[in-house]
């Protein structure tokens, strides 16, 4: 998988993560999201961004948040989000989450946010960024990522450990594959879709 382009104005960055993120929780927003995907320029370099969103929606839709807690929702829809590449994304849809917890599954939580962010900034080239965050993110989910059981926390650790030359180099590495957000909680039934 090669790194997604983020547009570099903020506006238009959060336009487009807001309608990714809008395509998770409601059906309107979902078709909102297939109609800019259909009307997008091929040259528009926000294509490829809006196309890995719909596919991460897609993926997350046939998910049941049955009885699930918010934060289980918010982490199935990021791990949809981080394996299609979009970090930038699957951050902002962590915060909300991370904002109402405390204690250690906050700290929990913060770890598996800081490596979304390390992983956007590495694949846009803020190798020192990256480093910083990826060691904070690796250090709370160390310590603390047992508290958070939805999160195979020893699973994301060892996949970051794969990817450790990547961070000291500052360079997204071709042939291995991003580390993955793994979730210990099954998401194979069908979702319901929303009024």
């Amino acid at each position: 998988m090669t790194p997604l382009a983020v547009d570099r104005e903020r506006g238009r960055r959060h336009e487009i993560a807001a309608a990714i993120l809008a395509a998770f929780p409601s059906d309107a927003g979902f078709d909102e999201l297939r109609r800019r995907v259909a009307a997008a320029s091929r040259v528009d370099p926000s294509v490829r961004r809006l196309r890995a969103g719909l596919a991460a929606a897609t993926a997350y839709r046939v998910s049941d948040d049955g009885e699930a807690t918010p934060l289980l929702i918010a982490l199935r829809a990021t791990a949809c989000l981080w394996r299609e590449g979009l970090f930038f994304e699957a951050h902002e849809r962590l915060e909300g989450e991370w904002r109402v917890l405390e204690g250690r599954r906050r700290s929990a939580l913060q770890g598996v946010i800081q490596l979304a962010v390390a992983l956007h900034h590495l694949a846009h080239g803020n190798a020192r960024g990256a480093a910083a965050l990826v060691a904070k993110g690796r250090g709370h989910l160390q310590r603390d990522g047992a508290t958070l059981a939805e999160v195979d926390a020893p699973a994301v650790l060892a996949a970051f450990e794969r990817w450790k030359r990547a961070f000291r180099v500052g360079r997204w590495p071709a042939r291995l594959a991003p580390p993955a957000l793994v979730l210990r909680v099954s998401s194979a039934r069908a979702r319901r879709p929303s009024a």
